[in-house]
């Protein structure tokens, strides 16, 4: 590529950088994490096979409820801080129906403060640091959770998860669990959903259909090229190979694991536990090279440099053949509407549990709250009580939503409340809703138990010692980042003149730092 021609690609990539870095606040992936990825993102129980052991949880929640009570106590209010992206309005109506169930429960009244999505990290640094009376939030969101509780701003749960409450330990597992560990204590239980994700191919079901491609083939990204071609030449209307603004990111995490910040720092494909520059790694640089040569054949979507949304309007409008996504199991069938049709998934690894899956969504006790006892009752309940999880997931039955089936909903029309499943409590508890298959949490349970760990689960980077650095060298990363995934620039032509920007803004520091916390966490774990 021509220099003044990369120039464009690059302070074209800076302006829309900027602007979804604005966008993406109100979009912490978490973790990033997906899943969440949603990762997910969206853990990720059976729903046939475990039916029976979620309502005696719910039985046996009862009883452990009423034992906690008091003569004569004064409920106590417990309040509650959401992340809302502009979804949540009728809190006051939520909260009234979660009151009578937790009145008679564990003798306690509900208040919900929505916070914006936008802003949530910040304000929940603030309301902390300020006193304000808080008894729950979940703690992934914003990002902050390593650095509030290693100030002091969350109350330890490793003393409930060993005594009263062992049986969450147990629901949601020692070891995943554990990943949350700040300095030695556990502040966090993290969601009961999937507990690990793949990465892989999204293809376009009627297409696959049509040209009687073989799925069973595929077993790296390269294998799609021929098919692409074949796209190419004869669906003029079809973009062979869809890439939203953020690029093919998430095939890079099949080869390495990511560390920092999409890819900011990466770990070795051939030394373990040595971090390095994603540009220096051996894979990295393999998909580099072939996302570009599939950008140069013109497979790529052409507003994947400019597309503001995060997404890509090809896949939005159902005209792509392929795209690269974290996925889960039932993504194919919770998705289909999203992006307008049919759809099939091709994983490219196995089931892995990333070192940051146990912080993707977790419950937390903010230190502030003035009965934290009421508040770890009142997480039991979102863990093993099936009516108070779904209240606050779903909200209220005939206005906000209706039952279609044993232990099937859906959202009516003009609902003021639609929550996320994944953030709160135990996903198993969930009601299903029309998109998604009966055996969604059998798949789960599968799943899960396929997950292999990551070798560093549990090691968490120190952001009060990484976050300048951090923070200059992503304004520097993102200048490049777009064009590199997206394939627009070979990275030969450009490796030298980033690796010197990011240096001249502190990167070899940070990776000093974060290499320093690394092999300091494995002298002590491994």
């Amino acid at each position: 590529m021509k220099k003044n021609t990369l120039k464009r690609f690059l302070a074209l990539g800076l302006s829309v950088a900027m602007i979804l870095g604005t966008a993406a606040c109100g979009n912490d992936d978490a973790g990033t994490g997906q899943s969440g990825a949603g990762s997910g993102q969206e853990s990720q129980g059976g729903q046939d096979g475990g039916q029976e052991s979620r309502e005696s949880q719910d039985s046996g929640q009862e009883s452990q409820g009423g034992s906690q009570e008091a003569e004569g106590e004064e409920p106590y209010q417990l309040d509650l801080f959401m992340y809302d992206t502009g979804s949540l309005s009728n809190s006051a109506a939520v909260e009234e129906e979660l009151t009578k169930l937790t009145l008679e429960k564990i003798n306690c009244t509900v208040k919900i403060h929505l916070v914006d999505g936008a802003t949530y990290g910040d304000k929940m640094n603030l309301e902390m640091t300020s006193k304000t009376k808080m008894d729950l939030v979940n703690s992934a969101f914003g990002g902050k959770y390593h650095y509030l509780a290693g100030s002091g701003m969350y109350t330890p749960l490793e003393d409930y998860l060993n005594g009263e409450y062992s049986n969450l330990y147990d629901l949601v597992g020692h070891e995943f669990t554990d990943g949350t560990k700040v300095n030695g204590h556990i502040y966090a239980l993290p969601v009961n959903k999937e507990k690990g994700e793949t990465n892989g191919w999204v293809f376009n079901a009627e297409l696959v259909e049509k040209y009687n491609f073989d799925l069973s083939t595929i077993k790296t990204y390269k294998d799609v090229e021929p098919w692409l071609d074949i796209i190419a030449q004869n669906e003029p209307d079809i973009t062979p190979l869809a890439v939203p603004s953020a690029g093919i990111f998430n095939l890079f995490a099949v080869y390495s694991e990511p560390v920092y910040y999409n890819g900011l720092v990466r770990m070795s494909t051939t030394e373990p536990y040595k971090v390095v520059s994603p540009i220096d790694d051996v894979k990295s640089q393999e998909l580099f090279d072939w996302v570009h040569a599939m950008y140069e054949k013109g497979y790529v979507n052409k507003d994947a440099l400019t597309d503001i949304t995060g997404d890509n309007s090809p896949a939005r409008e159902y005209k792509f053949f392929c795209f690269s996504s974290n996925l889960k199991p039932g993504f194919a069938e919770e998705s289909a509407a999203k992006y307008g049709g049919r759809l099939v998934c091709v994983d490219l690894q196995e089931p892995f549990m990333p070192f940051t899956q146990s912080v993707g969504s977790m419950m937390s006790i903010p230190s502030t709250s003035q009965n934290p006892d009421k508040a770890m009752a009142f997480i039991n309940l979102l863990y093993t009580d099936k009516d108070v999880y779904n209240t606050l997931v779903f909200g209220i039955e005939g206005v906000n939503y209706e039952m279609t089936g044993e232990n099937r909903a859906k959202t009516l029309d003009g609902s003021s409340w639609s929550n996320w499943s994944w953030a709160y409590g135990n996903q198993f508890l969930s009601y299903l809703m029309n998109d998604e298959p009966d055996n969604k949490y059998t798949q789960f349970e599968d799943f899960n138990a396929a997950c292999r760990p990551s070798d560093i689960l549990g090691f968490a980077i120190d952001a009060d010692k990484t976050s300048d650095l951090f923070n200059a060298c992503t304004v520097v990363f993102d200048q490049y980042r777009q064009a590199l995934l997206i394939g627009a620039v070979d990275w030969r032509e450009i490796k030298d003149e980033f690796q010197e920007a990011l240096d001249g803004a502190g990167y070899q520091e940070l990776l000093a730092e974060i290499q320093a916390e690394l092999d300091a966490w494995v002298a002590e774990n491994k």
